[in-house]
């Protein structure tokens, strides 16, 4: 389970929360801010958040495709 942190550099409101209510920090993940750090996320954090957010992807996609599918799934969040 996500520990719990206390300390955050970024408001709650601008932070991605995942439908079980847990944060990029609760999983250990770099959060956030703006679409433009999804770019800046390895593969495996990609995997993560979609997986997270419930967002349906194909493992064989390359990770620029991966990106896309998240940037298209938080635009909204941010």
């Amino acid at each position: 389970m996500p520990g719990t942190s206390t300390a955050s550099a970024i408001p709650r409101s601008r932070m991605i929360t995942f439908p079980d209510g847990c944060t990029a920090e609760d999983y250990g993940l770099t959060p956030i801010r703006r679409l433009a750090d999804i770019d800046l996320l390895c593969r495996f954090e990609v995997i993560q958040y979609l997986e997270a957010l419930t967002i349906a992807y194909n493992i064989m996609s390359s990770e620029m495709v991966l990106k896309k599918i998240l940037k298209n799934a938080i635009a909204p969040e941010l």
